[in-house]
């Protein structure tokens, strides 16, 4: 252990003294906490380049006067029990120090403005028997023993992959395996070097506003639409523009005015109402920015889960005009623990995203991608989403049976594909945050838009109506309890 001590030998006051008063200070300061070792002499001398009997000189008082103690056999420790002025010093409260000259501290004055979406939520939480919150994957379906077994294998045999600084933009092992993945169940086909890996969904975002945005720049995004990016694109100082949507997804047609810098668009399971942007639509959409020069950001945060019949083909895989970004992520497929997730950019953005996204980080753990690489090209990856969709589908059933049985016939949307589903609640129900506040009272989490992660760009039309519930974390007798406590709560 290093100690941070500035000496100064041509000064009058003598080195021990010196030493004792600095060390003195770090132990009142919190900087050296009781209980904790310190250095032995030995180590302190040839740290601070002074003789051995200096230190040990410094040590005797600070032990005389109760600050360290020794341990015979152990090593030297700062003393638990510090002396009663020492004690009275460290809790003395501040307005009482003397603090002449001392300036105040600094205020914050950088250009960046901006706001934290809420996907964690620190602090103590209240016990709930039943927790419907959103973007959760089955906690019990996380592949410990193939993950364990491959782990265990990178790690037997030597590789410098672990001790050198690998490509920014991802293995590429990883970036193949997701080329090869994305053509089979996207429709995407595309080149290794046009996906970069990312820290989830979040990092693309902001790698793609820090490339697009500038104050005064305009994003096209659905009403509502994600947390996380109306906050990430804001930041940047960009003007939002939202877009109503309808059963068929974001109403290409309400698309007026002057040319925006990019539009945001969750098409798969329109975040959070649930709606799939239909196939006109989608083309539409694609010609409208080819058209007026604009990018796309397809986000397919949960386009893994599809219920009824096939996936439509990504945006992305619709795109002979390279107009659209297309990103994802394995938070939902596999554990949002890893903070894995790919971005797809068209040929011609591959240099200046791959310049970007270096200057941002020199990339992610290593071991996980080379992991998540063979889990995919083993066909792992493949039947552990089968398995999930089936859990996952079970699940949701026996959700839509619990809330027709205790409320009568539902009004559901997004039930078709994802995570989650939202319940349009009947005028005969109080609204969507009062819901929310008797759930929590009878141990149930459900979540109004604002709750979940949705932004509603304060639009009051019936969006205060709207619960989200997220499914793929909840057993089915939890399922079913959660609703008949939330019914006996709200009907009584």
């Amino acid at each position: 252990m290093q100690l941070l001590l500035d000496l100064d030998g041509r000064g009058d006051t003598p080195l021990q003294q010196q030493i004792f008063e600095q060390l003195r200070a770090a132990i009142l300061g919190g900087r050296l906490n009781p209980g904790q070792r310190m250095p032995s002499s030995r180590d302190l001398c040839a740290q601070i380049n002074v003789s051995r009997n200096t230190v040990a000189l410094a040590y005797e008082r600070l032990l005389a006067e109760g600050y360290i103690e020794t341990r015979h056999g152990v090593g030297t420790f700062v003393n638990l029990m510090l002396p009663e002025a020492a004690l009275r010093s460290r809790r003395q409260p501040v307005h009482l120090v003397e603090a002449t000259n001392v300036p105040p501290p600094p205020r914050y004055a950088g250009p960046f403005r901006g706001q934290r979406p809420a996907l964690y939520v620190s602090g103590p939480q209240a016990e709930l028997i039943c927790d419907f919150r959103i973007g959760r994957p089955d906690p019990d379906s996380f592949p410990v023993k193939a993950w364990r077994r491959m782990a265990a294998r990178f790690l037997s045999r030597p590789s410098p992959m672990l001790t050198q600084y690998g490509d920014p933009a991802g293995v590429p092992t990883l970036r193949s395996a997701i080329a090869r993945h994305v053509a089979a169940a996207r429709g995407i086909v595309v080149q290794p070097e046009q996906i970069l890996i990312v820290a989830g969904v979040q990092e693309a975002l902001t790698l793609v506003a820090r490339m697009f945005l500038s104050p005064g720049a305009q994003v096209v995004m659905e009403l509502p639409t994600y947390q996380g990016a109306a906050f990430s694109f804001m930041s940047f100082g960009a003007e939002l523009r939202p877009t109503r949507t309808d059963q068929a997804g974001l109403i290409v047609n309400e698309i007026q005015g002057p040319a925006p810098e990019l539009a945001y668009v969750t098409p798969s399971h329109q975040f959070p109402l649930g709606y799939t942007l239909s196939l006109e639509r989608r083309l539409q959409l694609l010609d409208l920015a080819a058209k007026k020069g604009f990018y796309i950001i397809e986000d397919d945060y949960d386009g893994d889960f599809r219920f009824q019949s096939s996936p439509l083909t990504a945006l992305q895989g619709l795109d002979i005009r390279e107009r659209v970004l297309y990103t994802t992520t394995f938070s939902k497929s596999i554990g949002a623990g890893l903070r894995l997730g790919y971005l797809i950019v068209p040929p011609h953005l591959v240099e200046p995203f791959t310049t970007a996204k270096a200057l941002l980080n020199s990339g992610h753990p290593l071991l996980d991608q080379m992991i998540v690489a063979e889990f995919i090209d083993s066909g792992q990856f493949d039947n552990h989403l089968r398995r999930i969709r089936m859990l996952y589908m079970q699940r949701r059933d026996c959700l839509l049976d619990a809330l027709n049985r205790h409320f009568g016939t539902c009004r559901i949307t997004g039930q078709e594909s994802g995570m989650h589903l939202c319940w349009h609640l009947p005028n005969t129900l109080p609204s969507a945050p009062r819901m929310q506040e008797i759930a929590a009272k009878v141990g149930v989490g459900i979540y109004s838009l604002t709750a979940g992660h949705a932004y509603t760009f304060n639009d009051k039309k019936g969006l205060d109506r709207i619960v989200m519930l997220g499914y793929p974390s909840v057993p089915e007798a939890r399922i079913k309890r959660g609703i008949r406590d939330l019914a006996a709560a709200v009907l009584k």
